[in-house]
């Protein structure tokens, strides 16, 4: 069976290779074929081009995210009507059911509710003035927008405001610089959420520059060695973990099952958020 994975990943992200070996160990122990494609960088209308090749290979199965339903909608649905079992993972289509685009499941984290926790959660560390989430894409990506807006609506309860920044996730310099100028601007901020690893480094740069490590509390989200090196050295309070290195294996081992025997689950799988922190930390590190 030649399987496809599609992301919508940036060059250089570690969140990915974790996933990508999610896809190889399932694919090596189950005996079949996957083909990974992500574009050059993030870009969803370069996806739904290579959603449509994956389509065209005679694809036996794919695992596509959806970062932007206005994008891979289209190429995914013509995947559907050819018969391609199709999977989301990491990232879904947040309409309800009957609007969203008809695959099977999706394999991932609830996005918006995982930005709901790490508000709550830095709140309950102590006092807060304000809040801010650093998104690394500077172009719509659903799931990002679902943790920054879960984030935000936690802090907004609590009648502490917050705002989203964008940054450059592909340009760490230039990130690193906005930044510095947000937080020199808006010297109220106490409470910092960034959404992978490359924002949570953008951050742990400029707090360092600013040298605001003790007051800012910094949560992130996905799991790579420098967020764990940061939580070990109380730079970062913990991390989100939406467990990707399953979203592949599980994602792989779904499309076999239900190719070979006819077998699938009936909802979704989901896989985060589970939170990592010093508590942990020691079994986060064997998975990365």
């Amino acid at each position: 069976s030649h399987f496809y994975s599609i992301t919508h990943d940036i060059l250089g992200d570690p969140f990915w290779a974790i996933y990508r070996r999610g896809l190889k160990d399932a694919a090596e122990q189950l005996e079949c074929c996957v083909h990974h494609l992500a574009p050059e960088y993030f870009s969803p209308p370069l996806m739904a081009s290579l959603i449509d090749e994956a389509r065209v290979s005679g694809a036996a199965g794919i695992l596509t995210t959806v970062p932007d339903i206005s994008a891979v909608d289209l190429p995914i649905r013509r995947a559907i009507e050819d018969g391609i079992p199709v999977i989301a993972v990491n990232a879904a289509d947040p309409r309800p059911v009957g609007e969203r685009i008809p695959y099977f499941f999706y394999i991932g984290g609830s996005d918006f509710a995982a930005g709901q926790s790490v508000g709550r959660r830095l709140l309950a560390q102590g006092q807060s003035t304000a809040g801010l989430a650093v998104d690394h894409y500077l172009v719509e990506n659903a799931c990002h927008s679902a943790r920054c807006d879960g984030f935000i609506q936690a802090l907004h309860s609590d009648s502490v405001s917050a705002e989203r920044l964008r940054v450059p996730g592909d340009d760490h310099e230039k990130s690193v610089s906005m930044i510095v100028d947000y937080l020199s601007q808006h010297e109220d901020v106490d409470i910092v959420c960034t959404l992978g690893p490359p924002g949570f480094r953008s951050v742990d740069e400029a707090l360092h520059r600013l040298n605001l490590n003790d007051r800012v509390r910094h949560a992130s989200f996905d799991l790579a060695m420098d967020q764990l090196t940061a939580i070990e050295d109380g730079r970062l309070s913990f991390t989100v973990d939406s467990q990707q290195y399953l979203q592949g294996y599980l994602g792989v081992t779904c499309l076999k099952l239900y190719v070979s025997r006819g077998l699938k689950p009936e909802g979704d799988i989901v896989t985060g958020p589970a939170m990592v922190d010093l508590s942990n930390l020691t079994q986060a590190v064997v998975g990365v």
